[in-house]
């Protein structure tokens, strides 16, 4: 999992909620685009917030897979086609 790939879901319009699995069996639910922090320049870390005003930073490459619904979001650098063979 990138950095990249976690903003596609972050962007997808209409926001669709996903879940990020991680490699210590943890889940994180993200509901709403706001729950998921993920700056400009930020490649190995992201922030998840809870509504009760906590939140927990999270090693990207600790990211089994994320899971959710609907299409596949769009990727800046790979191609439309990649997987499709």
């Amino acid at each position: 999992m990138t950095a990249e790939m976690l903003r596609g879901f972050i962007k997808r319009q209409p926001f669709v909620p996903f879940t990020i699995h991680m490699n210590d069996a943890r889940k994180f639910e993200i509901k709403h685009r706001d729950f998921l922090l993920l700056p400009p320049g930020w490649t190995s870390t992201a922030i998840v917030c809870y509504p009760d005003e906590r939140f927990e930073f999270v090693y990207i490459r600790n990211v089994t897979s994320v899971s959710s619904e609907g299409e596949i979001p769009e990727v800046a650098g790979r191609r439309s086609d990649e997987g499709t063979h």
